[in-house]
């Protein structure tokens, strides 16, 4: 006899991420709402500024997150 959860809570515990969490907040209007003391900030990011509507730059984002092994975004 076979012991053990059955096949549903294994694939469901399995698609658990494992503790520490590495997450990163996303924010897609940046720069265009960011102000500091009523100015933009100087910096800009190196995949060029955040665009939700083209899925180029989306796309790149994504790749960057899967490299660095981000688990969760926050947007």
């Amino acid at each position: 006899m076979k012991t053990g959860p059955a096949p549903a809570a294994q694939q469901r515990d399995s698609a658990q991420p494992k503790l520490p969490l590495r997450a990163a907040f996303y924010y897609p209007w940046y720069p265009q709402t960011w102000t500091v003391g009523g100015q933009h900030p100087h910096y800009r990011p190196s995949l060029g500024y955040y665009d939700s509507t083209s899925r180029a730059v989306i796309r790149r984002h994504i790749r960057a997150l899967r490299w660095g092994r981000i688990q969760a975004e926050i947007s």
